[in-house]
Formats: C-alpha cells, structure tokens, sequence
C-alpha cells in the first residue's frame, strides 16, 4: 500500500521511494519543515519533544494537499501549543496518505 501511496512501482525496489524532509531554521530561528509532494496525496506533520516507545506524537495542524512541488511548512507554535524554543528538542514526522 506504501508503494501505491507514494506512486511507487511495487514489483521494483526503487531506491528513495520515501519522501525526505529537511528542517532547516527561517531568520527569526524558527523551524521550517520542507517535502516533496505528489498531487492529490495528504501530508500530515506530526511533532514530539521525545523520541522511543513514551512519544507521544500530535499531528500539527490540518493535513495538507500535495501539489507536485516541494512544500514548506513553519513551526511558529501556533499547530503546535507553543513556541518550538520552549522545550530543549522538537522532532518532526511525515504521514503520507491517498486523498
């Protein structure tokens, strides 16, 4: 189902099949969470302050619709309950899902 989400062909192994983020930092120092996208596919960024089996992942904000094009995303705390500076680690994931 990954392969078809991600317009994959499943009889392949296709290296980089799987979207890569990058989070660089904007001027005033806030995160910026950047992706490749497919048309009609649903992004969804989740956060956590804690990685291993006691994270507890919140989506941030509303999904997404991709565009073909690379999409950027800002973490200025408003998705997200507060300023990412409030805590000492902010970690990003990506959900991909059909429309």
């Amino acid at each position: 189902m990954d392969k078809y989400i991600l317009m994959l062909d499943p009889t392949k192994a296709e290296p980089g099949g799987i979207p890569e983020i990058t989070v660089t930092y904007n001027a005033q120092g806030l995160p910026v969470v950047s992706f490749p996208t497919l048309p009609d596919r649903l992004y969804s960024i989740y956060y956590t302050t804690t990685l291993g089996s006691n994270s507890n992942w919140a989506q941030a904000g509303p999904s997404l619709i991709g565009t073909g094009s690379t999409m950027q995303w800002m973490d200025n705390g408003s998705q997200t309950g507060g300023a990412p500076s409030a805590s000492a680690h902010r970690f990003y994931k990506l959900q991909v899902s059909v429309q």
